[in-house]
């Protein structure tokens, strides 16, 4: 059975993965390198599944 801090810990980790995203998302884009860029849009993909 699922208790509140059960609910607490797994939204914890969900709003981890979605700021890791977000920040993949703008490191992508500020990236000087393509080969960088490329990398982070890729791990941000990868946080988004």
């Amino acid at each position: 059975m699922i208790n509140g801090n059960d609910v607490s810990v797994l939204n914890g980790l969900i709003k981890t993965t979605l700021d890791s995203m977000k920040g993949y998302e703008e490191a992508a884009k500020d990236a000087e390198s393509t080969q960088f860029a490329t990398m982070f849009a890729d791990f941000a993909r990868d946080r988004a599944q």
